[in-house]
């Protein structure tokens, strides 16, 4: 990122502070001018998250059958589609990621056809031109429901 007003602290770097300290931050960060600095932080860097979710996704659509590179991929569009104002691709790949500790935690292999839907519906959120976000909403709505009814699946033995 070469934006001179953002500064990225790299995991183990973070600054240590006293409890006082840390007191009148959190209050800092609370404040409308805090939230609205942030805001526009985010909307600069949107464009970068964004490219950061499209290379995900060429991972998740490379990944074949191999679980632990789909999840991986999975897992990095969830946790940036959001900020990327790519919300229903960060739902659906945070369907994906369920389904797939669920498959794990009950000792079974994954439905490829799931996971196939799940990477196609990813990939429709992430292209998809419908500014209203109506479809990937309505996506959403139908993989979450077929989504609970495989964990139902799972649980009954």
């Amino acid at each position: 990122m070469s934006d001179p007003d953002v500064k990225l602290i790299k995991p183990g770097e973070y600054p240590v502070l006293s409890e006082e300290r840390g007191k009148s931050l959190r209050q800092a960060l609370r404040s409308s001018a805090t939230v609205k600095a942030a805001g526009a932080v985010l909307e600069k860097a949107s464009t970068i998250l964004q490219d950061g979710v499209i290379a995900a996704l060429g991972r998740l659509e490379q990944s074949g059958t191999d679980t632990a590179k789909v999840y991986e991929a999975a897992h990095d569009i969830r946790g940036l589609a959001g900020n990327a104002k790519l919300p229903a691709a960060g739902r659906i790949s945070g369907l994906l990621c369920r389904y797939l500790d669920a498959v794990k935690d009950a000792g079974r292999a994954p439905d490829p056809a799931i996971v196939r839907l799940h990477v196609v519906s990813i990939a429709h959120a992430v292209r998809a031109t419908d500014p209203t976000g109506i479809l990937g909403e309505q996506v959403t709505r139908e993989l979450t429901a077929l989504l609970t009814r495989k964990l139902v699946e799972l649980k009954t033995p």
